[in-house]
């Protein structure tokens, strides 16, 4: 139910309160199942992992947490932000680590200043022998390169709000990239007409630079009565 009141997020008994890109608005709370795929695993691992060691490091190692932790925002809620402590800057630095199988930062790493996200477009091929999903980038980047991307979604979708993670691009070089290796790994061959998003950013120690954002649909096999003049779709990048 759509709401006029002043911004809110949070639960109340059974009433939910959130925003979407139509706005304010309330939902019942939903009771789903828990499903455990290997990437909530993964999730759930990496944060066993790193609480463990947060409460394994030397206590001097956890005052230097903490006296940085204030310095670092946290993640916007309603267009605001605020201060992490020791153990959230701990984990937001630790988690993308864990989660890739990284050994973990006992110090907390100074923030690094990223270049522009070298990114420039995605795109999907589909020919008589395969298909391939590329990212051109306008140099080789000296940090990680992490892609998150979105389940196969109907071609008139134009914006999109999940983003799951795929992994690092392996290797990234100049020129043509590409990781349908990993895409499929997670979310299986897309089918042909299925617009598929991508946001990228740049990642070091655990900090990440700004997002680029693109989206491609899946054309048809190239050599059948399908093939159109148009060999993919090309994103454009989007503020975020």
């Amino acid at each position: 139910m759509k709401t006029f009141d002043g911004p809110q997020s949070g639960a109340r008994g059974d009433v939910v309160a959130s925003r979407n890109h139509y706005g304010q608005h309330l939902r019942t709370r939903g009771r789903p199942g828990k499903r455990f795929t290997v990437a909530r695993f993964q999730s759930d691992t990496a944060m066993r992992i790193v609480a463990e060691a947060w409460n394994q490091i030397a206590e001097e190692q956890r005052d230097r947490w903490c006296l940085a932790g204030p310095h670092v925002p946290s993640r916007k809620v309603l267009g605001k932000a605020g201060r992490l402590d020791g153990r959230g800057f701990f984990s937001k630095v630790n988690l993308p680590r864990a989660r890739l199988g990284q050994e973990l930062l006992l110090d907390p790493p100074a923030q690094p200043d990223f270049d522009q996200n070298p990114a420039v477009a995605f795109t999907i091929a589909n020919d008589k022998w395969d298909f391939a999903l590329e990212l051109t980038l306008s140099r080789a980047p000296t940090e990680e390169i992490m892609l998150w991307a979105s389940p196969p979604s109907n071609a008139g979708k134009r914006r999109n709000w999940d983003y799951r993670v795929l992994g690092l691009l392996p290797t990234p070089v100049e020129g043509t990239n590409n990781f349908r290796r990993l895409y499929v790994k997670r979310f299986g061959v897309p089918p042909v007409g299925k617009r598929v998003f991508l946001r990228v950013r740049l990642q070091t120690n655990g900090w990440r630079g700004a997002p680029w954002e693109a989206s491609a649909v899946v054309p048809p096999r190239e050599g059948t009565s399908e093939t159109r003049s148009v060999r993919s779709g090309r994103g454009a990048k989007r503020g975020v």
